[in-house]
């Protein structure tokens, strides 16, 4: 059986896979029935060689085909990942430093300014060497695979929020702030503003649900170019320190079905009662859903959950005795076309 792949892939798939499906170490352990989670860490380490009653037991429960584990089934996912984290993150940082010369999103003083999410999307798009879509895709960014027509979607997310690792290991992502889409979607469920915070789970349900139809109607199956067993979150997370580290997430979230959706009984400094939607999971709140001003949902996943997690970096400092800005470039791209039009 291990003369397949090596056990270290196979110990990498099950780790892939387990994350891919929102288990902890020791959940899984539980539900296939082991008293504590080590038999399962060292099989992932590739330590141990997995029995073929764990490979039945966790291949029924995942329900996947045993052939998909031992065989490669996974594996263009994996190397997505693996290129990821041994090639790409030098190239993103340096790219995301050339936005402090006064071309970045987001404003600093002395007219330096630092990268934003669209910087981000198109650090990402050059480094890894796909395309950045920049309009309303479904992917931020696209990457071919190999020589095919098949393409590796990228959801890029970007939000100061790297503190928030520290203070309660949870990664923030903003999957969308599409209201009007949620809503169209809600009312063909016969839920509406008058009558939604009755109907938490179904909101929270749909909610998911239309996300994952979106990612499925630009898929191989519906007839579109994008790879959704390759395609994936990128989180950028960052602090006013000016620390940024990446963390990599699969496409499927938790079942809906087993969050605790709830509206909060509070109202705000306004007096207002709260129109936030909130979806627990064993470890506090996972779902944020603002139906009701600007349409948000965030996506709270543990970082430990996380399929890849770069090391921490910073930009890398601009020279100082060199010239930054818009004009520069302008200068140095049309050396005769500028000097012209400055003399006129």
């Amino acid at each position: 059986m291990t003369n397949e792949i090596k056990l270290d892939e196979i110990g990498a798939k099950i780790r892939f896979l387990r994350k891919r499906h929102g288990l902890t170490l020791k959940r899984l352990s539980n539900k296939l029935g082991y008293a504590t989670h080590g038999y399962l860490s060292e099989i992932e380490t590739g330590k141990k060689i997995p029995s073929m009653d764990f490979i039945i037991k966790f291949c029924g429960l995942l329900e996947i085909n045993i052939d998909q584990l031992l065989k490669g089934g996974m594996a263009s996912s994996s190397h997505q990942i693996k290129n990821l984290a041994d090639h790409a993150v030098e190239r993103i940082r340096l790219i995301l430093s050339t936005y402090q010369d006064g071309t970045g999103m987001l404003a600093q003083k002395e007219g330096l300014t630092l990268p934003g999410w669209r910087d981000f999307e198109r650090a990402v798009a050059l480094a890894l060497s796909g395309e950045a879509q920049e309009n309303k895709f479904i992917f931020d960014v696209l990457l071919p695979i190999g020589n095919s027509h098949m393409k590796c979607g990228i959801s890029c997310k970007m939000r100061r929020e790297l503190d928030r690792v520290d203070r309660d290991g949870r990664v923030t992502i903003e999957i969308s702030n599409s209201a009007g889409k949620f809503w169209d979607y809600l009312n063909l469920q016969g839920i509406n503003q008058s009558n939604y915070k009755e109907r938490p789970s179904e909101v929270g349900q749909a909610l998911i649900n239309l996300i994952e139809q979106w990612h499925q109607s630009v898929s191989l199956d519906q007839g579109g170019l994008v790879d959704l067993s390759c395609s994936f979150y990128l989180v950028l997370s960052w602090n006013k320190k000016g620390w940024y580290q990446l963390h990599q997430f699969d496409l499927k979230m938790p079942d809906p079905k087993q969050i605790n959706w709830y509206f909060p009984n509070f109202r705000n400094e306004s007096g207002v009662l709260a129109r936030r939607l909130i979806g627990d999971d064993e470890a506090g709140a996972l779902f944020e859903w603002y139906g009701e001003s600007g349409g948000q949902l965030k996506y709270y996943p543990l970082a430990q959950n996380a399929l890849w997690t770069s090391e921490r970096f910073q930009l890398e400092p601009l020279k100082k005795d060199a010239e930054y800005g818009l004009l520069e470039k302008v200068a140095m791209y049309f050396p005769e076309l500028w000097a012209k039009a400055c003399r006129e």
